[in-house]
């Protein structure tokens, strides 16, 4: 791991608390705890997280295919279940954040998404803030998807529009570890078309 991620830091969890006596309060020291390590390449384009009851790999930019991404996934989750031998496995997740740039002005944002907040008609239609997040089960997989939107300062006439999509499965699959590659696939399948069907023609050109 070290060659490929040579920066390690690790993942503290602190405690502390309150203790009220005699209608006085006390402040309780802080405990730190560690609960895990990050270990980054040298750029830190990628990022895996071990703790020992969780495994995750982020990818930041520069991006490649999927493909390369879970191969490099799979092969530390090898590593990961070797050294702790897990018994179970009861949630597996896909988060992809869009950050997709806007020429600004950009007009109406129901140009180029098509499930935008409505604004009261009484008030200027215009979003200066705005987060909104909404989750929805597949009952047919026990997946849940969450969308997630929000936008960021502009910038050098360029709008940052947040689009975060996380498909979720919960379950109690035993030792069958091997089953998850083919489940990853279909919550890729899933992100997919929920992202297609979130974004218009305007913004699609924005990729060509």
């Amino acid at each position: 791991i070290m060659a490929d991620y040579p920066e390690k830091a690790a993942k503290n969890r602190f405690k502390g608390g309150i203790k009220i006596s005699k209608g006085q309060a006390q402040q309780q020291p802080t405990e730190t705890d560690t609960t895990g390590y990050i270990f980054s390449n040298k750029n830190r384009s990628r990022l895996m997280q071990v703790e020992e009851t969780r495994f995750t790999y982020n990818v930041l930019e520069p991006y490649e295919s999927w493909e390369i991404h879970f191969a490099e996934f799979w092969k530390y989750w090898e590593l990961y279940k070797e050294k702790f031998q897990p018994n179970n496995i009861i949630s597996i997740a896909t988060k992809f954040t869009n950050r997709i740039k806007l020429p600004f002005p950009s007009g109406d944002l129901d140009e180029y998404f098509t499930c935008m907040p409505p604004v009261p008609k009484t008030l200027p239609q215009v979003l200066q803030t705005f987060f909104m997040q909404i989750q929805v089960p597949i009952q047919a997989s026990e997946k849940n998807v969450a969308i997630t939107q929000t936008i960021e300062p502009i910038k050098d006439n360029v709008l940052p529009f947040i689009l975060d999509i996380t498909v979720q499965e919960s379950f109690d699959i035993g030792k069958d570890f091997d089953y998850i590659k083919s489940d990853f696939e279909e919550m890729r399948g899933i992100k997919n078309k929920v992202f297609e069907d979130c974004i218009t023609e305007k913004t699609r050109q924005l990729f060509k």
